[in-house]
């Protein structure tokens, strides 16, 4: 796969922009065509602060890039996830281990992701921030068994099971205000992950290839 952090000039890093906590991992933009809402970025670091510190060490980047800037060669590639054969290139995120010196890293797909979300939920705050975590999240669930709690079950399922912990401490963090609300926010929750995967072939996959 190609790797936009070792490409030199043709990656466009977010420089100088780490996140508020030398903890957490550096979030780069790397974009071919797509020019993302100004809240994505800053999404992305909120649900990463919200998220333990020791559930994160060894996670050398979080990319936000589209599916365009991949190589031809990715772009063509088919790689697995619950059972399922798919393109790459329609993945919402991506999740590689620690391999040949390059710490772990984190890619999400923000152009399908957000295609895949409906439009009502990318105007409320809240919701599309859920729309970025759900991937994000479930990728951290990846790390979160490859690193720190090995169970032998299927990964996708561990990475579901972590997502689901890390989503609530999200909102309690950031939306505390809604959390009379409990119900009928994890109903409308429901619409949008519905939503996600219908109009997805995949929520995420993890790839020890680079």
């Amino acid at each position: 796969m190609s790797d936009p952090l070792h490409e030199g000039e043709a990656t466009r890093r977010r420089t100088g922009q780490r996140s508020q906590s030398d903890a957490l991992p550096p979030v780069y933009e790397y974009y071919a065509s797509f020019s993302p809402p100004k809240f994505v970025l800053q999404a992305t670091e909120r649900l990463l602060i919200a998220v333990p510190p020791e559930y994160l060490a060894g996670i050398g980047a979080v990319v936000l890039r589209d599916a365009e800037s991949l190589s031809g060669r990715d772009r063509r590639r088919k790689t697995g996830g619950r059972g399922r054969r798919f393109r790459l290139r329609d993945s919402l995120g991506v999740y590689h281990r620690e391999r040949r010196g390059h710490a772990a890293s984190i890619e999400l797909f923000v152009d399908n992701i957000l295609r895949a979300t409906p439009r009502w939920a990318l105007a409320t705050p809240g919701l599309r921030d859920v729309a970025l975590g759900e991937t994000l999240y479930h990728e951290i669930g990846h790390h979160i068994h490859a690193s720190f709690a090995p169970e032998y079950r299927d990964p996708e399922q561990v990475a579901e099971q972590w997502r689901r912990r890390l989503t609530p401490r999200y909102f309690r963090s950031n939306y505390r205000y809604l959390l009379p609300f409990a119900y009928a926010l994890r109903a409308v929750l429901s619409v949008v992950r519905g939503a996600t995967l219908r109009l997805s072939h995949t929520r995420s996959t993890s790839t020890d290839q680079r």
